[in-house]
């Protein structure tokens, strides 16, 4: 369990905003609840060097990467990234590096960086290989670097990753995102979800969780009394919660 910055951000933080939640965690008694995982997701790296190293976005984390995943770690917190299947990521302008080419490559960088959680999503993939091919090269590249990080598939669904992600992927999602707009849910995209991770928990079992999505708890759209249905619903299902902010 722990936090994510897309659905109440998009690409509206820096490091400062990452920095500032790793505190809310802790300060708000989360992290001792077992919300320990910080995920930096999207915008974090335009483009890549003459070697084809990620590099970082400067202006977004002037400190880099390593220096902020070394400050989640300082909490007593662990540090995820967020990468694609494709060249460029889901963000459409500016764009940003996805992992397509170089999934072993990104996986020895993101270890490198002291993460512990690497989630792909599944924009833009090149049609002459499925995304199950990128998803399980990533998952053999993050084995390779002996550090032990948790791998989040993220293909809404598609392609049946339930079938055949154990052993691949600690987690998959069930379904499209839960939320299309910045800082906003429905009320129908929470049932949705929870009906879609319900119909595959079968699956489900230690280092193999169906993933609905974000906990909306504190975002527009949801009333008290839906808010509170979302945390008993993502409660009793094999999952694992995000929240969306603290």
């Amino acid at each position: 369990m722990g936090w994510a910055s897309w659905n109440h951000y998009f690409c509206d933080y820096d490091e400062k905003t990452i920095r500032e939640q790793a505190d809310a965690l802790v300060s708000t008694g989360m992290r001792d609840a077992g919300y320990k995982y910080l995920i930096i997701q999207e915008c974090i790296a335009p483009r890549r060097d003459t070697k084809g190293n990620l590099v970082v976005d400067s202006a977004r984390f002037p400190s880099g990467i390593r220096e902020l995943a070394a400050y989640i770690h300082k909490l007593g917190l662990k540090a995820g990234i967020y990468t694609d299947i494709g060249r460029n990521t889901c963000y459409p302008d500016p764009k940003f590096q996805g992992s397509y080419g170089h999934e072993q490559q990104d996986a020895d960088t993101f270890a490198a960086w002291g993460i512990d959680l690497v989630e792909m999503d599944y924009c833009n993939r090149v049609e002459t290989h499925s995304g199950r091919w990128v998803y399980e090269r990533m998952a053999e590249a993050i084995k390779k670097t002996g550090r032990p990080m948790i791998f989040s598939l993220c293909s809404w669904g598609n392609e049946q990753p339930w079938e055949w992600a154990q052993g691949k992927a600690q987690m998959w999602r069930t379904d499209l995102d839960i939320s299309f707009e910045k800082n906003h849910v429905e009320w129908d995209r929470v049932v949705r979800n929870f009906e879609s991770g319900s119909a595959h928990s079968v699956f489900s079992g230690p280092e193999s969780w169906n993933d609905a999505d974000m906990l909306e708890i504190g975002n527009p759209g949801l009333n008290d009394t839906e808010a509170q249905a979302q945390m008993s619903m993502w409660a009793i299902s094999p999952r694992r919660c995000w929240l969306v902010q603290t």
